[in-house]
């Protein structure tokens, strides 16, 4: 039997593990409150990479803005193509590989509202499984014009991450 002072001490426990996890839950956004900070996204950025070149990412939405739709252009002139979407409390990036391949990602418990992370479901058209793919990704929203991505794929069971800082393209004025 409970005294009343470990009644009272056992119930401001239960009070306090309840605050810390409905503030733990409050500190990451739905899925859906991650779709409409990616909405911020639409429009054109582009990212430096060696010998003065650069990567194109464009992003826009279609389907009645139910998806967005994410194409990334190398300096090759190699274009893939990314497509985030919600599927019920789920938000999924499907990514089309340049390589031929299309893994499935889904949105982590560790993201918030400025940094976005997706970790790998599964992957179509993969010729082995130890083939490379995309494994997770990373986007950081650094302020309204700029953004960091990182970009992890995975080849023979190790990891090799890319990091690349996009910078919003303005629309000329005038027009």
């Amino acid at each position: 039997m409970l005294t009343p002072r470990r009644s009272t001490s056992a119930f401001l426990l239960a009070v306090v593990l309840c605050l810390g996890t409905s503030a733990a839950r409050a500190g990451a956004p739905s899925a859906e409150q991650t779709f409409e900070h990616m909405r911020g996204l639409v429009g054109t950025w582009t990212a430096p990479v060696s010998e003065g070149k650069e990567i194109r990412v464009s992003y826009w939405l279609v389907s009645g803005n139910s998806t967005l739709v994410e194409t990334y252009t190398l300096p090759s002139g190699r274009e893939t193509l990314t497509l985030y979407h919600l599927d019920g409390a789920r938000l999924l990036a499907t990514h089309y590989c340049a390589q031929g391949n299309q893994p499935r990602l889904r949105l982590a418990s560790d993201s918030h509202a400025t940094r976005w992370v997706f970790t790998f479901v599964d992957v179509t058209n993969l010729e082995t499984p130890r083939a490379s793919h995309l494994h997770r990704l990373v986007m950081t929203l650094d302020d309204p014009d700029h953004f960091t991505k990182v970009e992890t794929y995975r080849s023979n069971g190790k990891d090799e991450a890319e990091t690349l800082r996009f910078t919003r393209v303005k629309a000329p004025t005038g027009t």
